[in-house]
């Protein structure tokens, strides 16, 4: 008989028929320890010309790599400058842009592939900039986005009206949201206002509800308070104030696939509020340190926080359960953050951070150093049996992450594609018993916290111990295996 199974984790293909010939299989149980501490490298600093406002990153020049825009409040322009793939950038581009220009999103406006740039202003209009698909923009066309005053402050994009084409949500310092529905042409229509004096410096896009239209959540300067725009799929909401403080980050913090909020209290304490995946939300728990944006940073799959302050940012921990870490020592950015963004810079399967430095006139990219343990496989299948040739294994399994936790969910795939002897040259076919799993993917299902089910014949197969290698997510470079034994 064989050792119980868990995971083999390989660089490539041919690394798996090597080891095939010697696989050691062991029970792995990742804890605490081995979970990634952050790390970033020195900061690279690039010279906006200006001072800084708001970035947003995008592909522009259809190369696979990220490019960002960044917007230049004082000087009334956007510097467009594209990336190498390496975490740099080239000498910006510039395209002038309204008074006071700050919000910068991007999406496709004219529906023709090549992602498109929205600015806004304190005219009282957005500035569309089409793309070529080479990183260059034509235009811009403005269209009047409130009636009462300019004072843009953010743009959200998204299908507002479920109509395939993109619309605008806009929020301005002091009158309103006004939204913006796109013609799929680069046009958008007449405002419709909401949410008028509360002057909605962010804004931001979510299924709240779970019912498939996009929502919106606010932070509101001059209301003091959270709201929550409940879609119609139509174009229009219906609009709740939360009650909260208006400093407020979506992400699901307690990993139960539900959208969650953090706020900021006006004496420097965070309420956790969970979301019931209804649109409501209810007070959880109470911490001390400060928020920022929701991102994993070092592959657990729980939801961390980045910090920004002066001239640097902090990383707190998130535990998967709504708490976090204190944040950790400071690593340095640039003087007077003014936004922070994260992004695979540099296609490594990290997440890197950019900062606006105000004072400086640059943006610094910090690539994300952190070394990401790797994942652990949970077989919830009897690995000590001998099953009878013919028979249909059912193997299943869980993806276990860094501290344990199960990461398994309906969008992460898991793929088979090798089957074989253990010690063996010649691949057997992978065969899946009643074609419930087509195109060798595991099904998911949703019991015992979510795992995934292959039904595998082994019908044809002769006697001995097999391994059968499958894939995680979109990195077809790593490969895991489970080994059973049919007599």
């Amino acid at each position: 008989m064989f050792r119980k199974t868990i995971c083999s984790r390989l660089p490539q293909l041919s690394a798996l028929l090597i080891t095939l010939l010697g696989w050691s299989f062991y029970q792995t149980t990742a804890s605490a320890t081995e979970c990634g501490t952050v790390n970033f490298e020195t900061p690279r600093v690039f010279d906006v010309g200006g001072t800084p406002g708001r970035i947003a990153l995008d592909d522009f020049n259809r190369d696979g790599k990220p490019d960002m825009a960044v917007t230049s409040p004082d000087s009334s322009y956007v510097a467009v400058f594209l990336g190498d793939g390496t975490g740099n950038f080239s000498a910006p581009s510039i395209l002038a842009a309204g008074a006071f220009s700050v919000p910068v999103s991007t999406g496709d406006f004219n529906q023709d592939g090549k992602k498109d740039l929205a600015v806004g202003s304190h005219d009282g209009y957005v500035w569309i900039y089409l793309g070529d698909g080479s990183g260059g923009f034509t235009g811009p066309s403005l269209f009047q986005d409130t009636e009462d005053g300019g004072d843009a402050y953010d743009i959200a994009v998204g299908d507002f009206n479920q109509d395939g084409k993109t619309d605008l949500a806009i929020g301005h310092l002091f009158t309103g949201l006004d939204i913006l529905l796109g013609n799929g042409t680069g046009g958008f229509s007449s405002p419709i206002a909401y949410l008028l004096g509360e002057g909605p410096v962010s804004v931001e896009t979510n299924d709240f509800n779970n019912d498939g239209k996009t929502d919106l959540l606010t932070s509101n300067a001059q209301g003091g308070n959270t709201s929550i725009l409940i879609a119609n799929g139509s174009g229009g909401f219906t609009v709740s104030d939360l009650s909260l403080p208006s400093n407020a980050v979506i992400g699901d913090f307690n990993s139960d696939a539900k959208s969650d909020l953090l706020v900021g209290n006006a004496d420097g304490s965070n309420s956790l509020f969970l979301g019931d995946g209804l649109g409501g939300f209810t007070e959880s728990s109470s911490f001390a340190g400060g928020i920022g944006q929701a991102v994993d940073l070092n592959g657990d799959g729980r939801l961390d926080l980045i910090v920004g302050s002066e001239d640097s940012i902090a990383v707190r921990l998130g535990n998967g359960t709504g708490g976090f870490t204190q944040p950790s020592n400071d690593f340095p950015a640039g003087s007077h953050n003014v936004d922070v963004v994260t992004g695979d810079l540099n296609n490594d399967g990290k997440p890197d951070v950019i900062t606006a430095n105000y004072f400086s006139n640059t943006v610094s990219v910090l690539l994300n150093s952190t070394v990401v343990p790797v994942l652990a496989i949970n077989p919830l299948f009897d690995t000590s049996k001998a099953w009878k040739i013919g028979k249909t294994i059912p193997i299943k399994l869980q993806v276990v992450g860094c501290g344990g936790n199960n990461l398994s969910t309906p969008t992460l795939a898991v793929t088979a594609f090798d089957l074989r002897l253990v010690g063996g040259a010649t691949a057997a076919t992978v065969v899946d018993s009643g074609n419930a799993n087509p195109d060798y993917n595991f099904r998911y299902i949703g019991d015992t916290g979510g795992s995934y089910i292959f039904n595998l014949s082994t019908k044809g197969l002769s006697a001995g111990t097999y391994a059968l290698a499958f894939y995680v997510g979109s990195n077809h470079s790593s490969s895991y295996a489970v080994r059973f034994e049919v007599k």
